[in-house]
């Protein structure tokens, strides 16, 4: 007896399908995340001006990259397919877990900030998109 198998696509589908579902919903639930995250990076944060300036810069130019990188995925992938709108999610989110992950290990307080404003920028930028493919 053969058991029954049932494809379901793999899991950037199923999260574009629900990115491309509710896109705002998902826009407000990414940034509820970063502000629960925020708070965390106090603990190991270096207090404000004692951070490594160097690597904060680092943190500004990475961010900086992804940016770039954001615009020549957004110009080649279509977002009328459920794979790309997860890959655009996550590359939209990328600045702000870089400037975490950089900040926690000793760059000054302000590259938080800037990966925070740039991810939410990014974030709603791509939410209106998917938005307007999903009307169109």
């Amino acid at each position: 007896m053969r058991a029954a198998t049932c494809y379901r696509g793999d899991v950037a589908e199923r999260v574009g399908q629900a990115l491309r579902r509710a896109p705002y919903a998902w826009l407000v639930a990414t940034a509820a995340a970063m502000f629960v995250l925020v708070p965390a990076l106090g603990a190991v944060a270096e207090p404000a001006g004692e951070g490594n300036a160097g690597l904060a810069i680092v943190t500004a130019l990475l961010v900086a990259g992804q940016v770039i990188a954001w615009f020549v995925l957004r110009r080649d992938a279509r977002l009328d397919t459920d794979r790309s709108a997860s890959i655009q999610w996550a590359t939209s989110s990328a600045p702000f877990l870089v400037a975490f992950g950089l900040v926690a290990a000793g760059a000054e307080v302000w590259a938080m900030s800037v990966g925070f404003l740039v991810s939410v920028a990014l974030l709603l930028v791509t939410a209106r998109a998917l938005a307007r493919s999903r009307l169109a």
